[in-house]
């Protein structure tokens, strides 16, 4: 009886996480679901334009996703906006802005590295998005079946944690490339292009899972030297 309770609970611990691990996966898609549509449709026009040998080399238009900060401060509003219900305009700033622009390709000459470097950051995003979980279920089977110190375990806690950090690690790439992309074809006069930081979150849960993986570890061997001196 106290085996299934044990099980029950682990069963339902278990759906809470994949639950919350769906939910922060879905909250990052879709919060830039209308950027990915975008450039996903600027892709595809490029491609279909290339192939007819329409496209211009010296007239390519791309969408820019931006992060920008006012200048000098938080108390300046350099633009304005129409507001529907009140008249006149009201005085406003963005943080962030997508900008559709003719890009001249002598502005930036690396422009197929960085095009390179987003698919395969991209890939690796989408290669970890899927491992996590493969990971997770073989330790809940493991867990299960009551061997929580066994080394497999440790192992597999061990693998989820550095693909945590490494997911923030692929972010953080992905974020600079876009940001050195960035500053070498735009500059403004009310705004300062920033570097979008990745979410920290994945740090703290990766570093959390490996505490708890060097936590295993330890058990294991106390586990070990208590067997042999019996």
């Amino acid at each position: 009886m106290e085996f299934n309770s044990k099980n029950r609970r682990l069963g339902v611990l278990t759906v809470l996480a994949i639950i919350i691990y769906i939910a922060l996966i879905l909250s990052s898609f879709f919060s830039g679901i209308d950027d990915f549509m975008l450039g996903f449709e600027e892709g595809s026009k490029k491609s279909t334009s290339m192939k007819e040998g329409k496209i211009q080399t010296k007239n390519l238009t791309t969408v820019y996703f931006l992060d920008l900060k006012a200048k000098p401060g938080y108390s300046t509003f350099p633009d304005s906006i129409s507001n529907m219900k009140g008249n006149g305009k009201i005085a406003i700033r963005y943080d962030k802005a997508q900008a559709h622009y003719n890009d001249f390709t002598e502005k930036v000459a690396n422009r197929s590295f960085y095009d390179t470097s987003q698919i395969i950051l991209s890939l690796l995003t989408l290669v970890i998005i899927a491992m996590i979980p493969v990971f997770f279920i073989k330790l809940n089977v493991r867990l299960k079946k009551e061997l929580v110190f066994d080394k497999r375990n440790i192992k597999n806690m061990r693998c989820i944690g550095v693909l945590l950090l490494l997911y923030y690690l692929v972010s953080f790439l992905q974020n600079w490339v876009v940001y050195s992309m960035n500053i070498q074809v735009f500059e403004f006069r009310d705004y300062v292009i920033q570097f979008e930081q990745a979410d920290l979150i994945w740090v703290l849960l990766g570093v959390v899972v490996l505490l708890f993986a060097e936590v295993l570890s330890r058990g294991s061997q106390l586990k070990e030297e208590q067997e042999l001196t019996i």
